[in-house]
């Protein structure tokens, strides 16, 4: 086997991480007799030759050898090399008008002349070899019809499960159709949800979703066995992969069905209500399989898609400590008020605290969501943490959420042992009872965000430091001081010194809340709304300058509309701070028109993605009030 292998130049070949002089030992490892030095290989052939979904020169080059592998009759490991080589294909888009580099279309040519051998291996006695070839012969216009006829008739259910997921690959609404006549008539509910949730992969819009609920909950009460454990481990991530799968799949009554819930609802994508109705449905469930799948799948539909979620979120809760619920819900914080009461149960069976293997304490996510909330109950636990031993690196900032506890949060701080940079953002909030600890706060250099919390505070020791920083070096130093300044007595330098730092992006958020007073920077704010920047910022922000200062709606409007349309994350300041631009209104209406969050797809994941996003929903309907 892979005769030729090393004639090759592989080190004069390249992948992610450079010189691809090592593929040889790779491909001899995947199909090594040890399972580990397998698993190795096949993450490291992800890891550095298939990066990401990139091909090189050595994908390409590899491609022969890997067909090869794959023919060849109970060799091991050809399941990991099948799956390696369907990835290679989706990758390279097997589409008749993609456009590909070199490196793509060669290994696409190579796997294609290779495709009657490949077809055949739908009948290979493993039946690892089986399903893990099933998406791979999906994507080739010959494969359709072989695993369609092989798949009535295959008895493995986790193979016959693997060929109709891989018919989804396909882009034809016949083979949809088919898919889900076949859902119809099996007698057994795993089948139906496989094929269903394979026609949603093709069609979404059309896959039905009538009885859905009670065919998931009687594919999730089917009995399988759990995988045997591969009785090895490999300092990999597939390895780490197979080993949590393995983890999770212990105790389930089915296996084989794990994550279908959230699988079949994520692929009905902007049918929102729908799938909030499986969801519910699902969440009153009694057993914890479906449970636990049904919040992890309200996690994918609320984190990426707009609707009325109160009563899923409250369904969430009453899960609660189920860890999936409690960090769905800190994730979600904008719309947990109806959590809120389970919210505080949990914390109080606690101490707030989530410990971790290594490293320092977090907060929990419950005690976390409740403080996002700004709810009373979460005020005295987030205290007992800050005066205790085991304070998390967030928690001192976390009390500027609670700003009618100031005199409290100063006490707290100025008798803690918290550093002055890390206290000054809480002390901000508190206003001038937070005057006593400005001497502390000075102990360290001021920078920026010291400024601006020290013209939150106030007080003459806190003028002091802010003229002496706005005569500064320090341009953010400078900046900041000057907006503090101004926001305090309105001093005309503090125009002068941000005239002088236009560059700084914090200068124009400082001018355009002075607005009309610094009249005398228009010019220079004018010329700053044609700057070439890929991502808007500078135009939007002089843009915005010019609006609050000027009222010039007229200028504004096409630097504000490009940096709407080219850069999503622009488009919350933009609503809030330049409301009254006239043309704005019509992208505000489509925007409040979209269901997808902005900014998201089915893969983005971000801690903050609903916050951000509900806070552009909410600016985008007080700009229409204000503009309509």
């Amino acid at each position: 086997m892979f005769a030729g292998l090393d004639d090759l130049d592989w080190a004069a070949m390249r992948h992610a991480y450079g010189s691809a002089g090592e593929v040889p030992d790779l491909l001899r490892g995947l199909v090594d007799p040890d399972p580990a030095v397998r698993e190795v290989a096949l993450d490291s052939m992800h890891g550095a030759v298939h990066h990401q979904g990139d091909i090189y020169d050595s994908t390409a080059a590899a491609v022969p050898f890997l067909l090869e592998a794959l023919r060849t009759p109970g060799r091991p490991g050809r399941d990991g090399i099948a799956a390696f080589l369907a990835s290679v294909v989706e990758s390279c888009g097997w589409t008749e008008t993609a456009v590909r580099p070199e490196p793509a279309r060669t290994a696409l040519r190579l796997i294609e002349e290779a495709a009657p051998a490949l077809l055949a291996l739908v009948a290979d006695p493993d039946p690892l070899v089986r399903a893990a070839v099933s998406p791979l012969l999906a994507m080739h216009r010959d494969g359709i019809g072989v695993l369609i006829e092989r798949a009535a008739t295959e008895t493995d259910p986790e193979v016959r499960k693997a060929m109709l997921e891989g018919l989804g690959r396909s882009a034809d609404p016949a083979v949809a159709e088919h898919l889900i006549g076949v859902a119809a008539r099996s007698p057994i509910a795993s089948v139906s949800v496989a094929a269903l949730t394979a026609a949603a992969h093709i069609i979404p819009e059309l896959v039905p979703t009538d009885g859905i609920t009670g065919l998931l909950k009687r594919a999730y009460a089917e009995h399988s066995e759990p995988a045997h454990p591969a009785g090895f481990a490999t300092d990999t991530l597939i390895g780490a992969v197979r080993v949590r799968r393995e983890q999770a799949d212990q105790g389930r009554r089915n296996p084989a069905v794990a994550r279908s819930i959230d699988s079949f609802a994520r692929l009905l994508g902007p049918r929102v209500p729908e799938r909030i109705a499986i969801l519910t449905e699902l969440l009153r469930d009694p057993h914890p399989d479906v449970v636990g799948d049904a919040i992890f799948g309200a996690g994918h539909l609320i984190e990426r898609w707009r609707g009325d979620y109160r009563e899923l979120v409250e369904l969430v809760a009453g899960h609660l400590p189920d860890p999936w619920a409690e960090r769905g819900l800190h994730h979600w914080v904008p719309l947990c008020a109806p959590a809120a009461d389970a919210l505080a149960a949990c914390v109080a069976r606690g101490d707030g605290l989530q410990r971790h293997r290594s490293g320092p304490p977090s907060l929990t996510p419950a005690l976390a969501a409740l403080i996002g909330l700004g709810d009373e109950r979460a005020f005295a636990p987030l205290a007992a943490i800050v005066e205790g031993p085991d304070r998390p690196s967030d928690a001192v900032q976390s009390l500027r959420a609670f700003p009618q506890h100031a005199e409290r949060i100063v006490e707290l701080l100025l008798a803690s042992d918290v550093e002055p940079d890390q206290m000054v953002v809480a002390l901000g909030v508190c206003g001038a009872a937070a005057r006593p600890a400005v001497p502390r706060i000075l102990s360290a250099p001021l920078k920026g965000w010291t400024a601006r919390a020290l013209g939150r505070i106030g007080g003459a020791e806190a003028m002091d430091a802010l003229r002496a920083g706005l005569r500064g070096a320090d341009v953010p130093v400078a900046v900041a001081a000057a907006g503090a300044l101004w926001r305090l007595e309105s001093d005309p330098e503090a125009i002068t010194v941000l005239g002088a730092h236009l560059e700084a992006p914090s200068a124009l958020n400082e001018l355009a809340e002075i607005g009309p007073a610094a009249e005398k920077l228009l010019p220079d704010l004018r010329s700053m709304m044609g700057f070439p920047d890929k991502r808007h910022w500078t135009s939007v922000n002089a843009a915005i300058c010019v609006w609050r200062i000027g009222g010039d709606a007229e200028a504004v409007t096409p630097a504000l509309v490009a940096g709407w349309r080219h850069n999503e994350r622009t488009r919350t300041p933009i609503a809030e701070q330049a409301a009254g631009v006239p043309a704005l209104a019509p992208l505000c209406e489509a925007e409040l028109a979209e269901v997808r969050r902005a900014g998201t797809d089915e893969y983005s994941f971000s801690s903050s993605q609903v916050a951000d996003d509900e806070k552009l929903v909410n600016a985008c309907g007080a700009a229409l009030i204000r503009n309509p």
